[in-house]
């Protein structure tokens, strides 16, 4: 869990530039919906972070 917050912020930056932007987007938004419940629709990065983190002990 210490590395994940270590990377927070460059694991965010990757997801923007990586899979937010056009033209992947609305499918990584989809695909975050679905494996990770807790989110509601259009998360932000900092919302699919959270839930990865909720989703990572189980």
């Amino acid at each position: 869990m210490e590395t994940l917050s270590w990377a927070h912020g460059r694991i965010l930056d990757w997801w923007d530039q990586a899979w937010l932007g056009p033209p992947h987007r609305e499918r990584s938004l989809l695909v975050a919906t679905v494996s990770l419940p807790t989110l509601v629709q259009q998360p932000a990065p900092a919302d699919i972070y959270q839930a990865m983190l909720h989703q990572r002990p189980r």
